[in-house]
């Protein structure tokens, strides 16, 4: 629930101002807008996981150093 969250003025601002952008982009140009992304979503979900793994290996790494 967002019920208990507080966002200063000026993020809300900036939150509506792009909702705004994104709804404008998705009414002139629905299959590129949607297509987009999608592909920034897919994109995301790779990188977070090569981050993570790269985290885990380096962590790995400096434990066996230290053994």
């Amino acid at each position: 629930s967002f019920k208990k969250t507080r966002v200063p003025k000026e993020k809300r601002f900036q939150a509506v101002v792009g909702m705004v952008l994104i709804l404008i982009l998705l009414a002139t140009e629905p299959p590129v807008t949607l297509f987009v992304t999608t592909l920034l979503y897919a994109l995301s979900g790779l990188i977070l996981e090569l981050y993570a793994f790269l985290r885990k290996r380096k962590e790995t790494a400096r434990q066996e150093k230290l053994n």
